[in-house]
């Protein structure tokens, strides 16, 4: 038996006016926009990159900074994790904070955060910068720079005073209030965890000085074996962004009669079997001693990094608790040697 043919459904298509398509494109925006803001007020609350978030953490602490301290601790992740404010102060004898954010935030960033200190407190007595041998290199990311809790235009009011391109702002801007557009990677984890919404840390909880309780061996061997590519691939150069950033830290302290301590970070000493890694510590070594030799106010502490074991690091270049408190000790250390010389001298 022959079956009968099937008419096949014919879809129906709505005549397209003027009033539909403004209609459809108007709630598009509208439902986008209220995506983008709630996507804006959950990552302010519950952030997802860790880097990021200390950025703006670490510069509201500083903004909402009551009375003023004797010693500001600024630079990247090493110091955050390495260098333990309350054994500055204990040893010192002083007020300290520790500011320190993440390496691609540059030294760029180090120098804004004194600035707005000075303007806000006035001078501290001193500022100690640590930072990885490889950060010095590194030029502006506006990525991360957009995570700075300033008003629009804040790298023209901060000095050194920064010029970026139409479309370096353009990024800066999708970067700060698009999250739609920019944190794609941070909602890929968002809607991959439903578990985790919220369970991330009140923002109003910021750390200062964070630690990491046990040491992981085998990844430090691994991130060794990266930095031996980088270093194999690159020649030491002191970027200009770094280098306009650390001349302002220096010219406020002559100004403002404060001292800078330059200290490199902590490191894995598996670093130094390599003969590409020393060479490249050579050459900033060379370079942060012209710094030293060249300003009355200026001292290299560690110039010969502080070495540790694998069993005392988490990766290649940041030491867990019980060695942060080492360094510390030894950083305070030297710097009250510098303190006392330079008493001597006064009264001699």
């Amino acid at each position: 038996m022959i079956k009968p043919k099937q008419q096949l459904p014919q879809e129906v298509v709505t005549k397209t006016t003027f009033v539909r398509l403004i209609f459809f494109w108007l709630s598009t925006f509208i439902f986008t926009g209220l995506v983008n803001f709630g996507l804006l007020w959950y990552l302010k609350y519950f952030p997802q990159n860790e880097g990021y978030s200390r950025i703006e953490e670490k510069w509201q602490l500083m903004l909402n900074l009551s009375e003023p301290v004797d010693v500001l601790i600024l630079g990247d992740s090493s110091c955050h994790q390495g260098v333990d404010p309350s054994i500055i102060e204990a040893d010192l004898n002083v007020k300290a904070l520790n500011l320190c954010t993440i390496a691609d935030a540059l030294v760029v960033n180090s120098a804004w955060m004194l600035d707005k200190y000075i303007e806000k407190h006035g001078a501290p007595k001193a500022v100690v910068l640590v930072y990885v041998y490889d950060v010095w290199h590194r030029d502006l990311n506006w990525n991360v720079m957009s995570q700075i809790p300033l008003s629009w235009g804040f790298w023209h009011n901060l000095d050194p005073e920064i010029e970026i391109s139409f479309d370096a702002q353009w990024n800066l801007f999708l970067d700060r209030y698009v999250p739609l557009y920019s944190k794609d990677q941070s909602i890929k984890h968002i809607f991959a965890n439903p578990h985790d919404w919220f369970q991330k840390e009140s923002r109003d909880e910021i750390e200062e000085y964070g630690s990491a309780s046990e040491a992981n061996p085998k990844y430090v061997e691994e991130n060794t074996e990266a930095h031996f590519e980088f270093v194999e691939e690159n020649k030491f150069k002191l970027s200009e962004s770094n280098r306009l950033a650390l001349e302002k830290i220096i010219s406020l302290a002559n100004d403002e009669d404060f001292d800078v301590y330059l200290v490199n970070s902590p490191l894995y000493e598996g670093l130094y079997k390599n003969d590409n890694f020393r060479d490249y510590l050579q050459d900033l070594q060379i370079t942060l001693d012209s710094y030293e030799r060249e300003n009355d106010r200026v001292y290299y502490l560690f110039r010969e990094p502080r070495k540790f074991a694998d069993n005392q690091m988490e990766n290649a270049d940041h030491v867990i608790e019980s060695a942060a408190e080492i360094f510390s000790h030894e950083l305070a250390e030297d710097i009250n040697k510098i303190r006392e010389t330079r008493e001597r001298e006064k009264r001699n």
